[in-house]
């Protein structure tokens, strides 16, 4: 078995209780993104559920969204927003700076960016896009193990990250999220909305607030991800190299864009289409939560679809076809 399997699957003993332990990660991630202040949660969701309550999200409020992904929404719309889908860019699937004005309005208050099949957003055109649109806060969903094309870590141009921890990602503590930033004011609301008093206190917030979510990343969770870090990211640059060699074979008919250069892709979702110049997604959904009807345990999404938008939106559901990465190397490579 390789030392860095090994190591994921029996780590070193830590003592049981080690609050430092939430710290030291916190401070490993703000050191990778080059961010002053860290928040960790107990999941995605709750980490979606701070920004909210932090920014003061209410009915009034429109959230831009991308309609191929799922992640962040039941949070948000538990805050009474607006769910707006932005078009997509053809070549990759990411939201389209050229087409996000049109998914703006006075009322739009966050731009939720995820790194569709781990690629990289551009920000600054995206920011540009929101500039006379009282420039809504860019919030990335991003993950470890992947770089932007200047060399920096995904998403360090964000103003918001929220790095998802748990299960099935690149680089994982088994459970969690962290949110990472450099304002200083939203900090303190975070702070307020989810942590401990006792962290309250010790970040010299006057009148802590105990009534909130306080839902910190759990020791354990914390203690995992700090002790085999090393490791996670050695098992990481390994899986990129073979499945970039695999990809460099005799069948000559796959689009690798996140592929083309290791380190493009961070393998929290990665998915590859067969046709000659398609384009990568998280297969599409065909939009199917547009039309998800609310019920006692479904809550209600509530969208705005710019005409523009859904003209685009349909032309793309019905053009592309998406599959997942990992079949279709078994399919090829049954050794993979």
């Amino acid at each position: 078995m390789p030392h860095s399997l090994q190591a994921l699957l029996h780590p070193k003993p830590s003592t049981p209780h080690d609050p430092g332990s939430v710290a030291r990660v916190e401070q490993l991630l703000c050191t990778h993104y080059d961010r002053s202040f860290a928040v960790s949660v107990g999941d995605m969701h709750n980490a979606m559920l701070a920004l909210g309550m932090a920014m003061e999200l209410g009915h009034n409020d429109e959230v831009i969204v991308s309609p191929i992904e799922e992640r962040g929404l039941v949070p948000l719309s538990l805050f009474g927003v607006t769910l707006v889908p932005s078009a997509l860019r053809y070549s990759d699937l990411l939201i389209s700076d050229e087409h996000l004005a049109a998914s703006l309005s006075h009322r739009s208050r966050m731009v939720l960016v995820p790194h569709t099949a781990g690629l990289e957003p551009d920000y600054e055109a995206l920011q540009r896009a929101t500039a006379n649109h009282g420039g809504p806060v860019m919030v990335a969903l991003a993950g470890l193990g992947t770089t932007a094309q200047d060399g920096h870590p995904s998403a360090a141009h964000a103003e918001v990250l929220v790095v998802d921890l748990g299960p099935h990602r690149a680089i994982t503590a088994g459970q969690g999220a962290m949110i990472l930033l450099d304002n200083a004011d939203l900090f303190g609301r975070l702070l307020r909305a989810v942590a401990p008093e006792a962290r309250q206190r010790a970040e010299g917030l006057p009148h802590p607030n105990a009534v909130n979510l306080n839902c910190p990343l759990p020791t354990a969770a914390a203690q995992f991800l700090e002790r085999t870090w090393e490791e996670q990211w050695e098992t990481l640059t390994d899986r990129i190299t073979q499945t970039c060699a695999s990809l460099r074979g005799p069948d000559g008919t796959f689009h690798t864009a996140p592929f083309a250069t290791p380190g493009r892709c961070s393998f929290e979702a990665p998915l590859l289409c067969l046709a000659d110049g398609a384009t990568t997604s998280l297969e599409c959904q065909r939009l199917q939560y547009f039309c998800g009807l609310p019920g006692r345990f479904r809550p209600k999404l509530s969208w705005r679809v710019p005409d523009d938008v859904n003209e685009l939106l349909g032309s793309l559901a019905g053009e592309h076809e998406h599959y997942r990465l990992e079949d279709i190397l078994r399919k090829h490579w049954p050794c993979y």
